[in-house]
This record gives C-alpha cells, structure tokens and sequence, in this order.
C-alpha cells in the first residue's frame, strides 16, 4: 500500500521552466504547491531512464541533452532566449501547421514577466540603427537573440519557497483517476531514497517534467479511460520534434565586415548581451512556402572553436569516468561546459576581420503524425515505460531547408556582401535529436485535433494541465525556454484565477 502525502492545492510534475515559473507564481498567490521532481541536486543526463535507444528509429545525430534534477534543463543551457516570431503562432495547412490559440501579442506580457524574473531591462528600439542596413534593403530578417549572464537556473524557484514543497528524487509513475469522475485524484511516485511507493493528493495537476515524459506519464495514466476519449488519447506522442541544426556552408564575403557587423557583433548591453541570427521576412516565407528556419554566421576563429568544442564534448560524454551522464564528476563537467560555451561566444576577435562566414542552420519542421513517441515495454525504476522514438526529416522537409538557403543567397548578393554556398550535411553531422524536445501534446480548440485547450488543460479531463514545449502545435526555429517560461506563467495566472473562484463559491 503506497504512503499517503498529505493534499495540495496544485501538484506540478516537473521542477524545470515548464513548472518552476508557475509554482512561483500560486506560491506567491497564496496557494500550497507540491513540486514532484524525478532527480536531485546533481546532472543526471542518462537518457537510459527517459528512452528506450535500442527501439528508437532516429534519422541523423543524436545527442541528447537533458537533465532529471531540480531546475531540469536550466541546469545545462548556455542563457541564450529568443522569442517566438509571429509566423510562428499562424496556421499553415500545407504543413500540417494548425496555428496556436495565442498569438504573439498574448504572449507579449508575459514575455516581459520573463524579463522580470532574468532581471534584464532592455529598449524596443535598441540596435534598429546598427540593422537597418541589412534589414531595411533586403528580405533578410534579423532575430534577437539574448544572452543571460549568468543562464538561470529555475531551481532558485522552487527551493527554500512558501508555501511550495519539493520533493526530489520522487520520479512519478501514474496519475490515478477519482473513482466514477472525469478528474484525476492523486499521483503515485517512488521515493528513491526508501525505495517506498507514495501517493500525493492535490485539487489540480500540472504534467511540466519535459516533451518525452509528459508523453510518458500521459500515454500510460489515461490509458484506462482511452474508451472515452480514443481520438484524444492516439494524439498523445504524435507530432513530434525537436529543432535539428548543422553546418550548412558558408558565405564568401565580397568585402571583409567589421567586428561590429550584426551577423557577428555580439552587444554587451546593461543586463545582458545580445547576437542576431538570420531568417527571411514573413512575407517571403509566406509567398514561397517556407519555413521558419534560422541561420547564425561565424568568423573562422570562432568556428574553429565551437567545432573544436564539441568534438571534446562528445568524447567527454563517452568517457566511462564522467559516470554515464549522472553523478557528481558528470555535474561538473557539465557545468565547465556551459561556462566554456559561454566564453567562447564572449572572445574578443583580434587582427583583421574575416572574409569568410561559416553558416549555421536552425531548422524548423512540418508538423507529421508519423513523427511519434510511443511507450516501450521496458520501464524506468520508478515502473513509468520508457519513450520509444520515431522521427524523421523528410525529403519535403529538406526541400524547404534548401529553398530557404537559395533564397537567403539572393539577399545576400543583393546587398553585395557576398556569395553563400551550401549543402546538405551528410548524416552523422546532422544533429537530429538533442535538447529541444517538442510536440506530442498540442494544443487546439477541437479534442479530435489537439490534447489540450486554451489553457493548457487536457481535454475530457477536469483538473489535469501540460505545461512545456510538447504544448506547442508547431514549432519555429527558437530556444523555446523562453516561450515555455512564458507559457508557465500564464498557466500560473489562469489556475491562480480558478483557486480564487473555487475558495469564493465555497
């Protein structure tokens, strides 16, 4: 018989940005939080608890990123923030794109409560001057992309708060039903430190522990009641993604740019610096059928570097002394790695600027069904299945990827900065599958279309929300922790409104 915790007003499953923002949030409302966190203080980026490899069916490079410990993933990104763009939010049939239920302008707000907890203050018309050059006399589209220094960790969230009670090494196994009911009435997670079974009772749940557990946990709760939702519920897992990248070519300059060239300054500003990357404006997106992919230039020294950095991370990765990803040894590591990340973005070129650009490519991806987690019938320590995988980047998908390079190219020549040459990367240097996990769970107005509505909350279910980037019913080229950071506290706000009905009407 499972332990019995004593109730919360709101369990959140999951202690990185998709449920670190939003338990502050009800915290500071007043209301108690019970945070339910799988890891512990240290990295634990084993993807053996999370996904079964051998039964995964993955086109290109994999290199998971991720980690089960309080702050999630925050414990690993480098600081960089982006926000969405506004083609991102529209519907876009020909790829399978259903639009969200907010746009940009919702966003906004929230956004800059974003800002607020980063404590960065910035003007909305800093750096147009330095970009009308390229912005004002082309199609090129110039993204802002923030560098937090240092990167926030969202465990300063949740640890040491009123009112929020953190429970670390507790992976959650099931979400349990209220008998006769259309809510859910307890979650059941393993103590890993007593090895003993608990249960936690809550009036509401948020699932916020990442893409591929969220799918876990949803797939493998709601499966006793997929008699009653059964288009829902084979939604679950479907159309899934993650934001693949390379090294695509490089741009042969006509004339060799300034250190200060917005496709390599990086800004140190007052609360932050910030670097630009590259799209195409909407209207040519739009006109040709394009996605919105991304490209960030490098000087050759800095190339070099990054090239080099990775190589060494990888092997690192490998080293059987790192302890397979998870352990003191392993959270140093990583934690060494993001600063020399981090560093070698902030060196300060020398000698004469370069004649050549190295270009990366961020990509974006149609919506496909087909593109699905599924449950594997092995399990994680706690009895949750592990994620089965299978994705692919098409030869559509390519074909969009390689319009967008064609037509940056004629931006290019026509400012006369130079000429890009391209091509596809050969496979093991296509980085398929890494830290941005999306998808699976979208939301939509109709239950025959999406898992969630409006607010986040999963159709046909009273009291069960999903907060994270499997939220998201398409996906756009950016870093989504900001949007997810976002999106929390939103979903914080509506359930502190709900909370503050039910305690009027009792």
């Amino acid at each position: 018989m499972a332990d019995q915790l004593p109730p919360f007003h709101v369990c959140i499953i999951g202690s990185g940005p998709a449920g670190a923002f939003a338990a502050n949030v009800l915290a500071r409302n007043g209301y108690s939080v019970a945070v339910v966190e799988a890891g512990g203080s240290l990295v634990d980026s084993d993807p053996g608890n999370v996904i079964d490899e051998q039964r995964s069916n993955i086109v290109g490079g994999v290199k998971f990123g991720f980690s089960q410990q309080i702050g999630g993933s925050s414990n690993l990104w480098a600081g960089f923030i982006a926000r969405f763009n506004p083609i991102d939010f529209v519907e876009r049939p020909q790829f399978n794109a259903p639009g969200w239920l907010i746009n940009l302008a919702d966003l906004e707000p929230y956004y800059a409560r974003v800002d607020d907890y980063f404590r960065i203050r910035r003007r909305q018309d800093e750096g147009d001057e330095k970009l009308r050059p390229v912005t004002a006399q082309s199609a090129i589209n110039a993204h802002e992309t923030i560098l937090l220094e240092p990167p926030f960790e969202t465990s300063t969230l949740v640890r040491k708060q009123a009112r929020i009670h953190l429970l670390d090494n507790s992976p959650a196994r099931r979400l349990i039903w209220e008998t006769g009911s259309t809510s859910i009435r307890e979650v059941e997670l393993l103590e890993m430190k007593s090895g003993r079974f608990r249960r936690l009772r809550a009036r509401t749940f948020i699932v916020a522990a990442g893409t591929l557990t969220n799918i876990r946990l949803l797939l493998h709760s709601l499966a006793e009641r997929k008699g009653t939702m059964p288009k829902n519920y084979d939604l679950i897992g479907r159309g899934f993604s993650t934001h693949p990248k390379a090294y695509v070519g490089a741009i042969k300059l006509n004339r060799q740019l300034q250190w200060d060239h917005p496709f390599i300054s990086l800004e140190r500003l007052a609360t932050h610096s910030r670097i630009y990357q590259f799209g195409l404006d909407e209207r040519v997106l739009l006109d040709k059928g394009l996605l919105n992919h991304c490209l960030r230039f490098e000087p050759p020294f800095r190339n070099r570097l990054h090239r080099a950095f990775e190589r060494a991370k990888n092997l690192l990765a490998h080293a059987p002394l790192v302890g397979g990803g998870k352990g003191v040894l392993a959270d140093q590591v990583a934690r060494l790695g993001r600063q020399a990340y981090i560093a070698l973005d902030k060196i300060t070129p020398r000698g004469a600027p370069p004649d050549w650009l190295a270009a990366r490519l961020f990509l974006d991806q149609a919506v496909r069904p087909e593109n699905r987690v599924t449950l594997s019938s092995r399990h994680s320590p706690s009895g949750l299945p592990l994620a089965v995988l299978d994705w692919r980047f098409t030869e559509d998908d390519w074909w969009s990827a390689e319009s967008f390079l064609k037509a940056f190219d004629v931006e290019v020549r026509r400012l006369g900065i130079g000429s890009f040459t391209f091509k596809r990367p050969v496979q093991h240097k296509f980085t398929a599958i890494h830290s941005h996990f999306l998808g699976g769970t979208p939301m939509g107005s109709d239950p025959n279309f999406a898992v969630l509505n409006a607010n986040l909350r999963v159709h046909g279910v009273d009291n069960l929300y999903v907060s994270g980037p499997s939220v998201f019913p398409s996906y756009g080229y950016a870093n989504p922790f900001y949007t997810v950071a976002a999106l929390s506290i939103r979903l914080g706000d509506h359930l502190t409104m709900v909370l503050d009905k039910q305690k009027s009407a009792a």
